[in-house]
């Protein structure tokens, strides 16, 4: 992944792409009949937000 962070004045936008790959092996069941097997496969998702600031002063 790469997080991406734009700053604008108060608002804090953050983006982050992900290329995840399976870790372990599929899994299978077994039936009277037949075998199945799980298929894993690479993933490709985003990740977004958005955040807000906020300013706190104090007085003296």
């Amino acid at each position: 992944s790469l997080p991406l962070q734009y700053y604008h004045k108060q608002f804090i936008f953050s983006v982050t792409p992900t290329w995840a790959f399976p870790q372990s092996s599929a899994t299978t069941i077994t039936t009277e009949d037949s075998v199945f097997e799980e298929d894993l496969e690479n993933v490709f998702y985003w990740s977004v937000g958005v955040s807000y600031w906020f300013y706190t002063k104090k007085d003296r």
